[in-house]
């Protein structure tokens, strides 16, 4: 099974957006891999396997990993929940971390 590059696109909003609905919550998922006993460890590993198939499928960029998604996603909720608040930054700063990932 591939997913398509609106798939991925879309889950990395939603997860942008929830980690950045509570104060800390990006930057503890930005800071180390998440614990095995975590409750988000479920959405980490769904996120790791369309990182991983998105890979296979060739539309990343060959030295991307799922941590490099994880910090880039954690510092965009990060960013996008400080004041003043503008309600098109975390779509801006998505577009900019999804085409830096790209495979060129």
């Amino acid at each position: 099974m591939t997913d398509s590059p609106r798939t991925v696109n879309r889950w990395l909003d939603a997860y942008i957006q929830q980690c950045s609905t509570f104060d800390g919550l990006a930057q503890a998922l930005a800071r180390s891999p998440v614990h095995e006993s975590s409750d988000c460890r479920l959405a980490i590993d769904a996120g790791t396997a369309l990182v991983r198939r998105a890979a296979e499928a060739g539309t990343l960029r060959a030295d991307v990993d799922a941590d490099d998604v994880w910090h880039l996603a954690g510092a965009i909720a990060w960013v996008s929940g400080q004041l003043p608040l503008d309600p098109d930054r975390r779509t801006r700063l998505l577009e900019m971390m999804l085409d830096g990932i790209r495979r060129r």
